[in-house]
């Protein structure tokens, strides 16, 4: 790849690595689970009754107006024939004999015995059809168990459902029956999400890094690599040996980075999760700690004490008032092994061993397991390891159970993955950087950064500069006020708008503020592109998009980076492919994949974005509680976060004392500014947990100054009018920007319309009302179906595991069921969307049976 041009038009560039992430089962587990004789029989059984009741409906209106003109004699026999094709049963005697045939038109008289030829074969299908579904069942128990036997997968089912894991064990020991119908539903509903989705938790998955080629094939992708776990235990156990250390008077302590200095008191953000905002009084024994940390940043509680010594009105009880100061947050304690380690188990072992400190076997016996190489395909072994591992997580921690979540294991592919071929490429990625530009009015962060400019002139003054942790106490001050508390327009949406942060904001804004509603409009304007299809297919010019995006105001900014989860549509040439999501990149899941890999063994070269003109980019380098947030460092800078510890040099770090919040009177919006640096400072969250549970400050600074949320997948942005919570079935077009996908076609349907089983009904009469019910609705037979539910605060929707996809095949019977179940106490929009691309189109791993597969790219817009 060395002296590869990754420019594209203009001034973006394709960043040099490539995630890839493959499905931990191949997708012929989902072909071969169908039933084609199932799928054949109940689309002819639903055709003829289709036809049966379009028919006998024009039939009826023929016979009512012959029934007028027939004779005395013939007229009650008319209307029992009228009467029996409307009930769509056969004729009874004298209702259709040679006189009644004989007084009808010819044409009538045909069309009559062709509606009784195809009720005759209805019957004749439905009575076999029972027997249909039992056989194609079994044939979906069998691939369902041969599913069940692939180490992957039940090395993954044995962490993420260990009882099911239990269910699965047994029938493969017994070789007997099969389990009872609700658990082969659940294992049907797992082996689906192995095999059709590329979720990145525990073996269901593997990932791994591509890189970019200036020759070969579009996808060069080897499926042959060694697959290696790699295992994360939960924050917990480190956190509770940091905890630990701060009773120890000989441990460090520093000054919160937060401390933002008056003439009578200091403010800073107190400790976490709640980070409430305290005030200290500049007392003489407050100010001797801050001047003995001037001296020495690093000092330990009982050095403090010590310096209190000779300080007049000081607590006599000199290491209590320190370790009060330590409580509240004021001083807080440095932890010895940074929050995004690379080996920090190892780092901690280390570091207690040298400290003579107890728990340091404790720590090793955790680590030893973790580092254990155990292959992929011994399942055993792993369930030892698993035992083993709570064990001495639970002997660390004190407990007997340490619980389930104690640990989360990874799989990636030891080497690199394979290549793309960058002139294949190169037009998609043009496409995807123009989405880059026009996607920045579908911000879903814009609504709350209109609204925080707007609050910042209203409660500051226009052109304000205020320091940051002020700003941050105004608005935690506006979220715990009072619902009927008198505040203007600009603090009534900001509040509103942070209670309910979730994408859904990309849709719709709304709002008291003018902005906001000039917003809706701008998303109204690009909408329109995207209304009436010709052939049920929007097609977009790119052009037309890049010319829209070049008449948005300057309050609507484009991101700088974008990283794009995609699908690809067609091997050979020309390359199209589905977006799946798209968000401020930045190294966002590229970081972290690279952070595994080198866990791995594997030699990765992930470097930090060099910092170009314009503002500074910093990044959030906390744990906050998830090791999801571990990731090699992406950004130049760095925010020192209080209660936070980082391997980074002082110069690369912000405090967050230094920041300003300053109201841009040109643009309207808020900025983050670096007094030191004199520059514009735009803070990332660059960890893979959901910004809706970051700690409050950190929340503020990654909504309000950080990256934007452009496309999710449960979120249609183009759909016209907008699908919040429809009344009726909406469909909406499958959306392509040139090469790209931008949004599959989806159809929301109000829970209530969906069809439900009538109590006592066998399965196979399920089947045929689902798939008549789709058909009417020109709703495709294979989809992925997920469920929307309205209201609630913003942290409910991250919670809501309803809305996250589940692949449905209506020819397999065990999905039709999980479906079924699925959608039977639904509240709110279930959206069905097409299946784009089609499992029969997957590629990537062994050639003879592929994977499906996903990508992770970033399209950058500076080249410099």
């Amino acid at each position: 790849m060395r002296d590869l041009d990754l420019r594209l038009s203009g001034d973006a560039r394709v960043e040099a690595l490539v995630m890839a992430r493959m499905a931990g089962l191949p997708a012929s587990f989902l072909t071969r689970s169908r039933s084609p004789e199932l799928a054949a029989r109940a689309a002819r059984l639903v055709a003829l009754e289709r036809r049966l009741e379009d028919e006998g409906q024009a039939l009826s209106a023929v016979l009512h107006a012959l029934i007028g003109a027939a004779g005395q004699g013939l007229k009650p026999r008319l209307v029992g024939l009228r009467r029996a094709v409307h009930r769509k049963r056969r004729p009874g005697t004298g209702e259709w004999d040679g006189a009644v045939m004989a007084s009808l038109p010819g044409d009538v008289r045909g069309r009559v015995t062709a509606w009784l030829a195809d009720l005759d074969e209805v019957k004749r299908l439905r009575s076999s059809f029972p027997e249909v579904w039992e056989n194609a069942m079994a044939e979906a128990s069998d691939v369902l168990r041969e599913a069940g036997e692939q180490a992957m997968f039940r090395r993954a089912l044995s962490q993420a459902g260990p009882a099911l894991y239990d269910v699965l064990t047994r029938w493969l020991d017994d070789d007997g029956e099969p389990p009872r119908r609700q658990s082969l539903v659940r294992l049907a509903k797992y082996v689906a999400r192995a095999a059709a989705k590329t979720s990145p938790y525990s073996t269901f998955t593997v990932s791994g890094l591509a890189s970019w080629d200036r020759t070969g094939p579009v996808l060069g992708m080897d499926g042959g690599r060694e697959v290696r776990g790699v295992i994360e235990v939960s924050a917990l156990v480190t956190h509770g040996l940091a905890t630990a250390l701060e009773q120890d008077p000989e441990s460090r302590v520093r000054l919160n980075p937060s401390v933002t200095l008056t003439e009578q008191s200091l403010s800073f953000v107190g400790r976490p999760p709640r980070e409430p905002v305290v005030r200290v009084p500049r007392t003489p024994a407050v100010e001797a700690c801050l001047a003995a940390l001037a001296h020495r940043p690093h000092a330990t509680v009982a050095g403090l004490r010590d310096c209190l010594s000779g300080v007049p009105y000081a607590s006599p009880e000199h290491e209590k008032f320190v370790k009060g100061l330590v409580e509240v947050g004021l001083l807080e304690p440095v932890k010895p092994v940074a929050d995004l380690a690379c080996d920090p188990l190892g780092e901690w072992e280390s570091w207690l061993a040298a400290a003579g400190h107890e728990s340091a076997p404790l720590v090793g016996a955790v680590r030893a397991e973790t580092a254990k190489a155990i292959p992929v395909h011994d399942v055993r072994g792993h369930e030892d390891r698993q035992r083993r591992l709570r064990r001495a997580a639970g002997a660390l921690l004190r407990r007997d159970d340490p619980g389930k979540h104690i640990f989360h294991e990874n799989a990636v592919f030891a080497g690199p993955l394979g290549t793309c071929s960058l002139p294949a490429w190169r037009p998609v990625l043009e496409d995807l950087d123009v989405l880059r530009r026009w996607l920045a009015v579908f911000d879903g962060m814009l609504p709350f950064r209109i609204a925080l400019g707007a609050y910042c002139a209203e409660r500051f003054g226009p052109g304000a500069a205020v320091p940051l942790l002020d700003f941050h106490r105004a608005v935690q001050g506006e979220l715990a006020a009072d619902e009927g508390a008198e505040r203007g327009d600009a603090a009534w949406d900001l509040r509103r708008l942070l209670r309910t942060a979730t994408p859904e904001l990309a849709v719709r804004a709304e709002g008291r503020l003018p902005r906001l509603r000039r917003l809706d409009q701008l998303r109204e304007d690009a909408r329109r592109l995207a209304a009436s299809p010709a052939d049920g297919t929007v097609s977009l010019d790119p052009r037309l998009l890049l010319a829209q995006a070049g008449r948005f105001p300057e309050w609507v900014e484009a991101t700088g980076s974008l990283a794009c989860y995609l699908q690809v549509l067609r091997e050979e040439q020309p390359l199209r492919v589905a977006l799946n999501g798209a968000y401020s990149g930045y190294g966002r899941g590229r970081s972290r994949m690279a952070y595994l890999l080198e866990r791995a063994g594997g030699d990765v070269r992930f470097g930090r974005a060099a910092q170009a003109e314009g503002p500074l980019l910093a990044e959030l380098g906390g744990l906050f509680g998830s090791p999801l947030n571990v990731r090699h460092a992406s950004l130049p800078y760095e925010i020192d976060y209080p209660f936070t510890a980082s391997t980074r040099p002082g110069n690369e770090r912000m405090a967050l004392n230094d920041l300003l919040v300053v109201h841009d009177g040109k643009t309207g919006l808020a900025r983050l500014w670096s007094r030191e640096r004199r520059a514009e400072v735009r803070t990332m969250h660059l960890g893979m947990m959901t910004e809706a549970l970051l700690p409050p400050l950190a929340r503020l600074l990654a909504l309000g100054f950080g990256g934007g949320y452009y496309v999710h997948p449960s979120i249609p942005l183009l759909a016209v009018p907008p699908q919040d919570a429809p009344e009726e079935i909406v469909a909406a077009p499958r959306v392509e920007v040139g090469r790209v996908v931008l949004e599959r076609a989806r159809w929301s349907v109000p829970s209530p319309l969906v069809p439900r089983r009538a109590k006592g009904r066998p399965d196979a009469d399920y089947l045929l009302l689902m798939l008549g019910w789709l058909a009417r609705h020109g709703m495709p037979a294979r989809c992925f179906v997920r469920i929307r539910r309205h209201g609630g605060p913003g942290t409910q929707w991250y919670f809501d595991r309803t809305r996250k996809p589940i692949y449905v095949d209506f020819a397999n019977p065990l999905l039709v069921l999980v479906f079924e179940r699925t959608t039977a106490d639904a509240d709110g929009t279930v959206v069905f969307e097409e299946a784009l691309p089609e499992v029969e189109d997957a590629f990537a791993g062994d050639p003879a049976d592929p994977h499906v597969s996903e990508f992770l790219l970033e399209v950058s817009g500076d080249a410099a």
